[in-house]
């Protein structure tokens, strides 16, 4: 049987999550928190208690090469810290 590779306890988290360090108090920002195997999970930090987005290592990478690529004035995609 192949092991979900989303499934992950918090308890398992490499790292506490992590945010932009020049967003401030009441910024709106996501959370990047690494997991075994190179998941990667995504949540919201004003509300920690919501599901977060799980990526694979690979979606993780092409998630960031979309970021990268996408124009300045993207409507979607906006103000990006540098991935």
């Amino acid at each position: 049987m192949t092991q979900d590779p989303y499934a992950f306890d918090q308890s398992e988290a490499l790292h506490a999550p992590a945010k932009s360090p020049t967003s401030g108090q009441n910024a709106q920002c996501v959370t990047v928190q690494s997991y075994p195997r190179g998941v990667v999970h995504l949540g919201d930090d004003k509300r920690p208690d919501l599901a977060k987005l799980a990526f694979t290592p690979g979606e993780w990478n092409r998630f960031r090469e979309w970021m990268r690529s996408a124009p300045d004035d993207d409507p979607i995609v906006g103000y990006r810290p540098e991935l």
